[in-house]
């Protein structure tokens, strides 16, 4: 998907967001996005600490170390 492709795509959504009359609706539209970008990211430092332990550079991990190496 190109560029222009995505903007289109992201316009198209931001449109169908914004004609949804009901303030409940968009609240929960709000929810759903926030706890899909909360889910992928605790799958990108899940797959960080498995990569860098198959690598033996770390053998444990807190959340705070693997929120700065996603986050960075």
């Amino acid at each position: 998907m190109t560029r222009g492709e995505k903007k289109k795509v992201i316009e198209s959504m931001a449109e169908q967001f914004m004609s949804i009359g009901d303030n409940e609706g968009k609240s929960m539209v709000i929810m759903v996005i926030s706890a899909y970008m909360e889910g992928k990211a605790a799958g990108k430092q899940e797959e960080r600490a498995k990569w860098l332990n198959q690598r033996g550079e770390r053998k444990t991990h807190n959340i705070s170390d693997l929120r700065e190496m996603t986050c960075n």
